[in-house]
């Protein structure tokens, strides 16, 4: 059982699937949770997504990003970092995805039934050499591996360890997707705008008009 349809819930689903492995996904949500704003994929995490997937007709659907920009408040390069690095044979760049087709990707290549939605996770207990899981539904269903891929607020962590909970950092961070151009931004690489307080970081979301995520 792997609890969460979230962007993790699926691909940890997609590598059991990819290894002979049988899991159902389960989502306290009525459908899927295919909102939000882009996703940066570094090449490592593409080099996976290449696995799951076994194409890479996947990589049209995001942006490719080859360059890391780091600029002052004023617009001034400060500095440039590839993505790929020549001499280290990354054979694919980064790619910046918008949530939807990521998420639209994963389900693609799920069996149907393989997701079942409105069963949030309400407790996990340890039965034998089992894992029983009873859902919000009332239904109970023992497993021999249960994964928690439920999020910040995870139902599955505070059954394994009930005193562990996440804290404030203090930082705050905000983030959206608008129709953006300017002179100063470029198609393919994140750019950094960085000031004493904060950075404002965008994104190119579509080859073919200036969309972009941009994130403070």
């Amino acid at each position: 059982a792997i609890i969460g349809a979230g962007l993790n819930g699926l691909a940890c689903a997609l590598i059991l699937k990819r290894f002979g492995l049988e899991a159902t996904v389960y989502e306290r949500a009525n459908g899927p949770r295919d909102s939000g704003t882009g996703i940066y994929v570094w090449p490592q995490g593409v080099q996976v997504l290449r696995f799951l997937f076994n194409d890479t007709g996947f990589i049209g659907r995001g942006k490719a990003i080859e360059f890391l920009d780091t600029h002052g408040r004023d617009g001034r390069l400060i500095h440039s970092q590839p993505v790929r690095p020549d001499g280290l044979g990354i054979p694919a760049p980064a790619v910046m995805f918008p949530r939807p087709e990521l998420f639209g990707l994963l389900r693609e290549r799920l069996a149907p039934g393989q997701i079942r939605y409105q069963m949030g996770c309400e407790k996990v207990e340890k039965i034998g050499e089992q894992a029983r899981v009873t859902f919000s539904n009332g239904e109970q269903e023992d497993f021999d591996l249960v994964i928690g891929s439920d999020g910040v607020g995870s139902t599955v962590r505070q059954c394994l360890e009930p005193g562990l909970t996440p804290y404030d950092t203090g930082l705050v961070a905000s983030r959206g997707m608008v129709e953006f151009d300017s002179p100063l931004l470029l198609p393919d690489r994140c750019q950094i705008f960085a000031s004493e307080f904060s950075r404002v970081v965008t994104y190119p979301l579509a080859a073919d008009r200036p969309y972009r995520q941009i994130g403070r």
